[in-house]
């Protein structure tokens, strides 16, 4: 019997490396959301240490400057805090888009992957009625050639 082959095997590897790339796209995505978290998280905490010290600062007696660069740097932070979110819900979305085309691929291959299973099967299926053909000749023939000696005997 022929080795199991299945004709659509380069299309199958052709849709798992397609899935493997966009697997990759989706964690360097992964990456940069951690990334921009991280960033995000960095601002707070300067925000916070700047909003402490400006407590004590504004005990003693603050010019009119300062106040002012204290203020013009808060909403700074401030700006910093809202762009960085904004680039996290942008980079979120297209994450979103990329597992929807993950999902596509991995259909796609699925499919492709039940079709193999099914030819496989019925490729051993098609191996074990061959096999069993063989043995049913083997012993027919078997069982001609012994009826055959029995009635040479009995002469």
């Amino acid at each position: 019997m022929k080795r199991f082959s299945f004709r659509l095997q380069t299309l199958l590897d052709m849709k798992k490396r397609k899935e493997e790339e966009i697997k990759r796209a989706l964690a360097e995505k992964n990456g940069q959301i951690a990334k921009a978290q991280r960033k995000m998280e960095e601002i707070r905490l300067e925000l916070a240490r700047f909003q402490a010290a400006e407590k004590k600062q504004r005990g003693l007696s603050p010019t009119a400057q300062y106040l002012r660069l204290s203020v013009t740097y808060r909403f700074k932070l401030q700006g910093d805090i809202s762009g960085v979110y904004r680039k996290i819900i942008a980079l979120t979305k297209e994450s979103q888009e990329i597992i929807l085309s993950l999902t596509e691929a991995k259909k796609e291959s699925r499919a492709l992957e039940i079709l193999k299973e099914k030819k496989y099967l019925q490729w051993k299926l098609e191996g074990k009625r061959e096999e069993q053909e063989f043995v049913d000749d083997i012993s027919q023939k078997e069982y001609i050639r012994k009826g055959k000696a029995a009635q040479v005997d009995s002469f």
